[in-house]
């Protein structure tokens, strides 16, 4: 199955650039990537994904790995469907993943203390971390998000 997004309005190379940075992303290793199967000018077909249940997957021990808005699939595993990415800290990672509200949070954050223990004072510098999402999207916006 295949799953199709499309937008006639697209900026040129768009999808393209999104197709880019999934390979990006499956290159860097560590989690898994969805498939891209097609790409055109105003689309981009990537593999439809189902549902999946908890698992003991662990995560990618690489200090540089890209973050990416994720799909939690699993106790701490996940597929990217984004290509929103970059390589960047771990704490922004977790960050992101706690700003979004991802399933799963407490048993993530467990995994990712077991294969690579944070600095003391990582949970204080969360808000740094996400400070800088949330200026960009009240900048788009006009307002705050998440709401408290």
């Amino acid at each position: 199955m295949v799953f199709r997004k499309s937008n006639p309005a697209a900026a040129a190379r768009f999808f393209a650039a999104g197709s880019a940075g999934l390979t990006w992303l499956a290159a860097a290793g560590g989690a898994s990537v969805v498939p891209v199967r097609r790409v055109g000018a105003d689309f981009i077909e990537l593999e439809q994904l189902g549902a999946a249940q908890p698992s003991a997957a662990r995560p990618a021990r690489d200090p540089r790995r890209p973050v990416e808005r994720e799909r939690t699939v699993g106790r701490l595993g996940v597929v990217l469907l984004d290509p929103a990415a970059y390589g960047g800290h771990r704490e922004t990672d977790l960050a992101m993943l706690a700003l979004y509200g991802a399933p799963f949070l407490a048993e993530i954050i467990t995994g990712y203390q077991e294969a690579h223990p944070r600095r003391p004072g990582w949970a204080e510098r969360i808000p740094l971390h996400q400070l800088h999402p949330l200026a960009v999207h009240a900048s788009w916006t006009g307002n705050c998000w998440p709401p408290n």
